[in-house]
């Protein structure tokens, strides 16, 4: 998580919904963080600052207006796929909140079909050929076979438990385009440097 090692800095962490934010995304952060670096929670805010001065904050993409008006650092846009209006969301809202501060996000999401969120893969996949030595795109592709979390053998039993058309379904989609999981990185040359 970036954010930790950047002092002073101002985290997003754009769920979904407020129950992704509070039993999935807060959990899973403070599983991952020591609790040495974390100096003050606002459970209501759903804000935390850690030892740093950095400021990690939970949003939901739920309304725009909420998310509007400051400047951030680092985005992390979960399951935007997903999101109602999530292009205007990303253009209008989120993305000019990172300019001027050399501000980074990180899209993760599961596929779903061709909206947005694939037009914006599209984009950054066809900016990394042509611009491929200065491109501010990173995409990363995996299916839950990559993921380290979840073992081969309770895949193939949740494969096993689905039922036969559910799981041929979810065979082809990898088979198809190896997309399970799909993750984005914004201005990669600022988190590098």
């Amino acid at each position: 998580f970036p954010v930790t090692i950047t002092p002073k800095s101002l985290c997003w962490y754009v769920c979904l919904d407020i129950s992704t934010c509070n039993e999935l995304a807060i959990p899973e952060f403070e599983r991952l963080c020591p609790p040495e670096l974390i100096v003050k929670k606002n459970k209501q805010t759903r804000t935390y600052t850690l030892i740093n001065g950095a400021v990690v904050s939970w949003k939901t993409a739920e309304s725009a207006d909420a998310l509007r008006g400051r400047g951030v650092d680092f985005l992390v846009l979960e399951e935007s796929a997903f999101w109602r209006n999530g292009l205007m969301l990303w253009y209008d809202v989120l993305s000019p909140q990172l300019m001027g501060r050399g501000g980074r996000a990180l899209f993760i999401s599961s596929p779903n079909g061709s909206n947005w969120f694939r037009r914006l893969e599209n984009e950054a996949l066809e900016d990394i050929k042509v611009n491929a030595d200065r491109t501010e795109w990173a995409v990363l592709t995996g299916t839950i076979y990559d993921n380290e979390r979840i073992s081969r053998e309770e895949i193939e039993a949740k494969h096993k438990s689905v039922p036969s058309l559910l799981g041929c379904l979810l065979n082809l989609v990898s088979e198809l385009d190896g997309s399970t999981n799909i993750t984005l990185m914004y201005s990669l040359t600022t988190m590098l440097s």
